[in-house]
C-alpha cells in the first residue's frame, strides 16, 4: 500500500490547523451527549438526617372525637430547629461530574479532525474524477455508435 504524506514547516502548522478548522467547521467543544439540565436538582441535594420538621403526627390523635388544639392530627415539635435545613448538599456529589456541561472538549483533537478531512476530500475527488471519466467515455461510446446521416437528402420533395 502506497503512503501518502505531506511535511508543513513547523511555525505553519498552527496556520494549516487553524485554516482546516475554520473551513471545515472544527468545534473545539460539542454537545454533550449525556448532559442533565436537572442533575443538580436530582443530585446534589439529599435530606438532612439530622432534621426535624415544624409538625409531627399528634400520637394522642382520636378521630372520633371532635378536633381541639389538644385533639389535632398533627401538633408542632418541640424538637423543630430552624437552624437544621431539611436538605443538605450530598457529601458525594461532584462538581465535575461531566452529566453537570451543557458541553464537552471535542474527543477528536484538531489534528485528528484535519487529517480526516484532508482523507476525505482526497476520496471526494478521486471518486469525482472517476464519475466524470466514467461519464465522458459513456458519452463518446454513444455517440460513436450513433449514425447521423442526411435526412434531407433520404426525404422526398413534396
Amino acid at each position: 500500500m502506497a503512503k501518502f504524506s505531506i511535511e508543513i514547516d513547523d511555525d505553519y502548522v498552527p496556520i494549516v490547523l487553524s485554516a482546516l478548522g475554520y473551513m471545515y467547521k472544527y468545534k473545539p467543544t460539542i454537545d454533550n451527549p449525556t448532559y442533565d439540565l436537572d442533575y443538580d436538582n436530582k443530585y446534589m441535594m439529599i435530606d438532612n438526617p439530622n432534621y426535624k420538621p415544624t409538625t409531627i403526627d399528634n400520637p394522642n390523635y382520636d378521630p372520633n372525637v371532635e378536633e381541639t388544639a389538644e385533639n389535632s392530627p398533627i401538633i408542632p415539635n418541640d424538637q423543630y430547629d430552624i437552624n437544621i435545613p431539611q436538605q443538605i448538599v450530598d457529601p458525594s456529589y461532584d462538581l465535575n461530574h461531566p452529566d453537570r456541561f451543557p458541553t464537552i472538549t471535542n474527543p477528536e483533537s484538531i489534528f485528528k479532525f484535519a487529517n480526516r478531512m484532508v482523507r476525505e476530500w482526497l476520496v471526494q475527488n478521486v471518486e469525482a474524477y472517476q464519475v466524470e471519466t466514467a461519464a465522458n467515455l459513456a458519452r463518446d461510446t454513444t455517440l460513436a455508435q450513433i449514425a447521423i446521416t442526411n435526412i434531407k437528402s433520404k426525404m422526398k420533395r413534396l
